[in-house]
C-alpha cells in the first residue's frame, strides 16, 4: 500500500478520514516515524497561540488544515446609554431630548478580537480591534439576530451603519 506525505498529514491532524488500512500502514511501519515527528510538532506549534487571522494563513497555504469560517463574539457587559445632561433651557421653551449613543462591546473566547458597537438614532458604527494590535484586511461581519453580513476592507477605519443596529453577537471572518 501507498502511504503520502498526505496521509501521513491527515494521519497526524485528521485520523477520522484516513482508512483503516492506511493507519495500520502507518503505525506498523518504522520509515514514517520521522514525518510523523515532523508533523506533531508541527501540530504542537499550531496548537500554541497563535492569531485566528494567522491561522487563517497557514490554512491558505496547508489545504487540510482546517479553521472555522466565523468566530462569534458576545457582548462583555451590560450596555451604557450616554445622555448630555447640559441641556440649555431658555423662558417659554423645553428642553429638547438629546441625541443617546449606546455602546456595546464584544469579545470572542479567546480574547483575540474585540469590536465596539456605537449606535445613535441616525448612525450605528462597528469598530473591529485585533487583541494583538495587528491590522485584519478583508474582513466579513456577520450581525445577529437577523444574520446580516457586511464586508469591510481593513480594520483602520469604523464600518458606518444607517439608522440604530441591535446586535446579540457578531461573528467575524475573514474573505
Amino acid at each position: 500500500m501507498e502511504i503520502t506525505e498526505q496521509d501521513i498529514f491527515v494521519y497526524v491532524f485528521n485520523r477520522e478520514v484516513l482508512s483503516q488500512d492506511k493507519i495500520s500502514a502507518i503505525e506498523t511501519s518504522d520509515k514514517y516515524q520521522e514525518q510523523i515527528k515532523f508533523f506533531n510538532s508541527l501540530k504542537k506549534e499550531l496548537a500554541a497561540d497563535i492569531s485566528f487571522y494567522d491561522k487563517i494563513r497557514i490554512a491558505k497555504k496547508i489545504p487540510l488544515y482546517k479553521v472555522p469560517e466565523f468566530i462569534e463574539l458576545f457582548p462583555l457587559k451590560k450596555t451604557k446609554t450616554a445622555i448630555n445632561n447640559q441641556v440649555l433651557i431658555l423662558a417659554a421653551a423645553s428642553p429638547e431630548i438629546p441625541p443617546k449613543f449606546q455602546t456595546k462591546t464584544f469579545i470572542d473566547n479567546e480574547k483575540q478580537f474585540l469590536i465596539k458597537l456605537v449606535t445613535s438614532e441616525k448612525e450605528s458604527k462597528i469598530f473591529v480591534f485585533s487583541t494583538t494590535d495587528e491590522e485584519l484586511h478583508k474582513l466579513r461581519l456577520i450581525i445577529s439576530p437577523g444574520e446580516v453580513e457586511y464586508r469591510m476592507k481593513d480594520n483602520s477605519q469604523p464600518l458606518i451603519l444607517n439608522g440604530s443596529v441591535n446586535a446579540e453577537s457578531i461573528k467575524i471572518g475573514f474573505y
